[in-house]
């Protein structure tokens, strides 16, 4: 089959016959299909007249002859080891924000970077689940109901009765059993299927092949979404959660679209947005001593006089607070900004919203809002790219500000520096 890596935003799938990085007109149409029938937006699909670009959607996609990767362009400068590099710094912001629950600086991570995100989703499941299922298989009590020649458990009397003239030998019982199956045990066992019949790699094939023949005696069982959210993890099934994590991401994505069940299409994709605003929250919560709060709800900037409802809500994506007074707040943006365009080429619905904020948060001195960091910004990362006060408050010692700025998203450790730095100039050096 043929594979296509490309970058969000950055990349251009060219549609072109005879081509090993291009769809087929027939491979685009078949694209084109499956968009319209999943719940992709579309608005994030951009067709031209020979290509298609994706915008803020990052995963894979699988067809029936080829695959397309989308990374995100965390690299300033490109290099041999960039595809290697994008793929690492997803699985760790899918890492810091729960998607993923492994050991990123494993040594063993830096081979499986070198594979296609979905052979990189099968590795690590196999990795984990096997090590686990060498443990022993998570067995529960599950209750049962059966018409038994001898009675165990309890005798069901209503059921009883309605037996009397049929199964005059027989006593409905329901009673418990420790068994393997269990909700957790068919979840798992469905996703080593799935990946068996599309991962390509042999060493990961061979350990799905292991740990398919745990489950061996499983009674087969279909999985629905709904089924999910039915697992609750406790001290004795607690090893099997990040097997679980992965075999749910992959499953939820990997249910055909098509009814009949034909579909062999499907996708693992995650929106680059809102993966960036979480992973910014959850890192800043580490990597400073202010409390930070998410999805901040306190405030909303207009009430309806007739019936009190709130007309315009305020939900800024990061609120920085001290001694718990509000102090700073950030929005991320997954947009490209560029030093060459006036004010970097900041929306002017995006500055009116962090107005807003200013309105309501009194106490706030700056609003920030913050962008990835790449070639067409000239300054350096975590340096002031553009800064404005509000005009009511030139008479105030400290005025009110809206500034922008970018974070380097090459490395963890210089994601973690920038975000240090912009926190001291805006917030620590004024308290």
């Amino acid at each position: 089959m043929k594979h296509i890596t490309t970058y969000e935003v950055a990349g251009k799938i060219l549609i072109k016959e005879d081509c090993s990085q291009c769809l087929t007109e027939k491979e685009a149409r078949e694209l084109e299909q499956y968009i319209g029938s999943s719940k992709l937006d579309k608005k994030c699909i951009k067709w031209g007249r020979n290509s298609v670009t994706f915008i803020n959607y990052v995963g894979y996609i699988q067809l029936t002859t080829v695959s397309i990767e989308i990374l995100p362009k965390t690299q300033i400068n490109s290099s041999n080891k960039e595809v290697e590099e994008s793929r690492k710094m997803l699985v760790q912001m899918l890492y810091r924000t729960g998607s993923l629950k492994i050991n990123v600086n494993d040594m063993s991570m830096n081979q499986m970077y070198k594979h296609n995100l979905l052979e990189m989703f099968g590795a690590l499941f196999a990795l984990k689940l096997e090590k686990e299922l060498m443990k022993g298989l998570y067995m529960q009590y599950v209750q049962l109901e059966e018409n038994l020649p001898v009675v165990k458990g309890n005798i069901l009397f209503q059921k009883q009765i309605q037996n009397q003239a049929t199964r005059v030998n027989r006593v409905h019982c329901q009673y418990e059993e420790f068994s393997a199956e269990n909700q957790l045990n068919y979840i798992l066992k469905s996703a080593i299927e799935k990946l068996m019949s599309n991962i390509k790699q042999l060493d990961t094939l061979k350990k799905l092949k292991r740990c398919f023949d745990y489950f061996d005696e499983l009674a087969f069982s279909t999985i629905t979404k709904v089924d999910f959210s039915k697992i609750h993890f406790n001290r004795l099934n607690k090893r099997f959660e990040p097997s679980f994590i992965l075999a749910r991401m992959i499953l939820e994505n990997m249910f055909s679209i098509s009814s009949s069940g034909k579909d062999k299409s499907f996708s693992i994709l995650f929106r680059m947005d809102e993966l960036f605003e979480k992973y910014i929250a959850n890192l800043l919560d580490t990597c400073i001593e202010h409390r930070v709060m998410s999805q901040h709800k306190k405030y909303k900037l207009m009430i309806n006089e007739f019936n009190d409802r709130e007309v315009y809500p305020l939900k800024p994506d990061i609120v920085v607070l001290h001694n718990d007074s509000e102090k700073l707040i950030i929005d991320t943006k997954w947009k490209f900004i560029n030093g060459s365009k006036n004010r970097h080429g900041v929306k002017r619905e995006d500055l009116f919203q962090m107005y807003a904020y200013l309105t309501r948060y009194e106490k706030v001195s700056t609003v920030i809002l913050l962008y990835p960091h790449q070639q067409a910004i000239v300054k350096q990362s975590s340096e002031v790219l553009e800064s404005w006060y509000l005009e009511e408050t030139v008479e105030i010692l400290q005025k009110q500000k809206i500034r922008v700025y970018s974070i380097n998203l090459s490395s963890e450790r210089r994601v973690i520096q920038d975000l240090q730095r912009i926190i001291e100039e805006n917030l620590t050096k004024l308290l």
